[in-house]
């Protein structure tokens, strides 16, 4: 049988119609330019959490003799594929080296300025081979250690890292300058710019709007903007393929603040913009499932409130799940404070205390 031009035509039309604006009850998805849209309404999951995290273990020691338990401003966590675990601990300049049961295996690093020591380290990740990759900032380097901890190689770049993801190339991406992330190859060669920037007339706004967290999980790139409600996933080349955002109870925008300042007897006024807060600086995670973790303000913190405060207000931060097409399952409460987080299958390492003394391990289980 043929099909008359014009039926065809309307066919087609459908389509294309039901492919780029899918509408459900708790979530809309729209296909633009090759890109997803989803504008999520409600939890998938209403108000039954599938999920919950489990306590394994705590490494680190407030008051105690061993010295290699005594952290100091921890900055991240990394897990190796025998399941060892590597804590930097940015105030003693050093890489703490813990066997999966938390027991201390080794020390990397030191304070100083040659090859294998620290100046301020803020961040590290760790590649395919288990190599660790640590952002020597005050050195305005990268330094490269194998698992056991011998020093390997030093990265130098035009751009001071203070964060710095892995792929699986051997490329590595960072803030960018100029847009929201930077492509840099092995030897620490810039390789492009991706990504687009929130517009602002003022440099100030811009910059300060455009704050973001990110994460790499299968050579996609994870970026969550911490002033507006945008999340957003790059392939490995900065493709945007993914775009999502939630329903928010809040206003995205800012407010002008006015303080007074004294310096040497005199007095003088000064004013600067805050932002309200979306996702928190606390990091973007994904999980076994590939399930994105983005901790969020559920509202905006009152005046005198400490948010860091332990525990939180319940109603102040979650952390939201969104499956790996972006649309939102559950907000987790947290029900402590925590500096940060990553994840490594199905487990979950916090940051805890305020002067991020301690790394506590928790494990993912499906209810």
């Amino acid at each position: 049988m043929k099909i008359k031009p014009v039926l065809l035509i309307f066919i087609t039309i459908v389509a294309f119609v039901f492919n780029c604006g899918k509408s459900y009850e708790t979530y809309t998805i729209e296909i633009k330019d090759g890109v997803k849209y989803v504008h999520n309404k409600a939890p998938l999951w209403g108000d039954t959490l599938k999920v919950e995290l489990e306590f394994v273990q705590q490494i680190g020691e407030f008051e105690g003799e061993d010295e290699n338990l005594q952290f100091y401003k921890i900055s991240t966590v990394v897990k190796d594929s025998k399941g060892n675990i590597y804590i930097l601990d940015s105030g003693n300049f050093r890489v703490q080296k813990f066997n999966p049961q938390g027991k201390y295996l080794s020390t990397i690093g030191r304070k100083g300025l040659g090859p294998g020591e620290f100046g301020i380290s803020y961040d590290m990740d760790i590649d395919e081979n288990d190599n660790l990759y640590v952002c020597d900032h005050r050195n305005a380097r990268v330094q490269i250690f194998s698992s056991d901890g011998r020093y390997y190689n030093s990265i130098r770049t035009d751009y001071l890292m203070a964060k710095l993801r892995l792929l699986s190339s051997g490329d590595f991406v960072t803030d960018d300058r100029n847009l929201l992330m930077g492509l840099y190859n092995h030897e620490g060669k810039f390789v492009k710019s991706f990504g687009e920037r929130i517009k602002y007339d003022d440099d100030q706004l811009e910059n300060l709007a455009n704050q973001r967290i990110y994460e790499v999980y299968k050579d996609n790139i994870l970026v969550a903007f911490l002033h507006h409600n945008k999340i957003e996933k790059y392939s490995s080349e900065g493709l945007l393929l993914l775009s999502i955002e939630r329903d928010i109870n809040y206003k995205i925008g800012y407010t002008i603040h006015h303080d007074v300042a004294e310096f040497e007897g005199r007095t003088s006024e000064y004013s600067y913009p805050v932002f309200n807060k979306v996702s928190t600086t606390k990091g973007i995670g994904v999980d076994y499932k590939g399930r994105i973790w983005v901790p969020t303000y559920i509202r905006q913190t009152e005046e005198g409130e400490d948010e860091k405060g332990d525990p939180p207000p319940e109603d102040l931060i979650a952390v939201e799940i969104y499956d790996p097409n972006g649309i939102l399952l559950c907000r987790l409460p947290t029900g402590f404070y925590f500096y940060n987080f990553r994840i490594f299958g199905d487990r979950v390492y916090f940051v805890t205390h305020a002067s991020q003394l301690y790394v506590q391990e928790y494990k993912i289980v499906e209810k």
